[in-house]
């Protein structure tokens, strides 16, 4: 199915139904890549919450955790590799499409289950095509800083990029660049995190503050050299370049737009509501002037119900 029946279904939502419903609770979906030490089953385990379901690859070898896990997760299975092969799998493996959001978070973040239902309920609210939970000020990589760092009093900021520690999508846009990393040679994932806002043409992305994880592995950690990386014999600058050359797309200037103030920020996160607000989407449809520039005029309209403008020449 190509994506413009894909946007229909989303729009109607009668001919794939029984596949993408969107009522309730129900609606959404975590992949997680977790090993031994995965924070998911920490503090407060994810799977308690009960209102989203779990798809868990499981990359160790222990018996007893492969079974723990598995009590976990609506959807399990066992392989080794690095996380974007392992996501790749899963998406072989689990019954995704009938989702209408699903976050692929890195097994080292930190975050209250309460506060993933939160984050998928203001994407849902906004129709955000894809984003990220903001992250709290520690171990964030100094470029990215500026764009992802949760914002005191803010619901959610818009950008033109998401890291791959901790994106999702709506069902539809992950369907649409699925590919890119349905191949033997997304390992590191190095320039998906350029390439999907690209083929996105910049917009409906955001990063929700109201909901922020932390980053607990120093960045450090996965450096070039790493063992990791010499486990997988992954080299990540190869593989963005290889990235560009197969799809065709440039370095651009990572940039920031609006924010949406939180109204409950005075509340717990448990008590807090997104739907008591209007979607910032509705107030942007109030102005017909938006033109579809990817320097954000039009940030949170979806790409796909016009022809994608032609990158700006500014973002090289």
């Amino acid at each position: 199915m190509d994506f413009e029946a894909l946007l229909n279904a989303h729009v109607g939502g009668d001919e794939r139904k029984p596949e993408r419903e969107r009522g309730g609770d129900e609606a959404f979906l975590v992949i997680l890549a977790a090993g031994d030490g995965s924070l998911h089953d920490k503090a407060k385990p994810w799977n308690e919450d009960g209102r989203f379901d779990l798809c868990i690859v499981y990359y160790g070898t222990n018996d007893e955790t492969a079974a723990k896990y598995r009590g976990q997760a609506k959807y399990f299975l066992q392989s080794e590799g690095p996380k974007w092969q392992l996501m790749r799998r899963a998406l072989k493996e689990c019954s995704w499409r009938k989702y209408a959001y699903i976050w692929m978070p890195d097994d080292d973040l930190r975050i209250d289950p309460i506060d993933i239902l939160r984050m998928f309920r203001i994407a849902q609210d906004d129709d955000l095509l894809m984003g990220q939970p903001a992250l709290l000020d520690v171990n964030i990589q100094p470029q990215y800083r500026k764009i992802i760092k949760r914002r005191e009093g803010v619901l959610l900021h818009y950008s033109n990029f998401v890291e791959i520690m901790c994106p999702f999508f709506r069902v539809d846009a992950l369907e649409y660049v699925q590919h890119t990393f349905d191949s033997d040679d997304a390992k590191s994932g190095w320039g998906l995190d350029m390439l999907w806002p690209t083929m996105l043409n910049f917009q409906g992305i955001g990063v929700i503050d109201a909901t922020p994880v932390e980053h607990t592995r120093p960045q450090q950690a996965f450096g070039v050299q790493s063992s990791f990386y010499n486990r997988f014999k992954i080299d990540p600058q190869r593989e963005y370049f290889d990235l560009q050359r197969r799809f065709n797309f440039r370095d651009f200037r990572k940039r920031t737009f609006e924010e949406v103030p939180d109204k409950n920020a005075a509340k717990s996160s448990s008590s807090a509501s997104p739907s008591d607000r209007q979607s910032p989407r509705e107030e942007s449809r109030k102005d017909e002037d938006h033109n579809g520039d990817p320097k954000g005029e039009d940030h949170n309209g979806d790409p796909f119900k016009d022809e994608p403008a032609k990158r700006d020449e500014e973002q090289g």
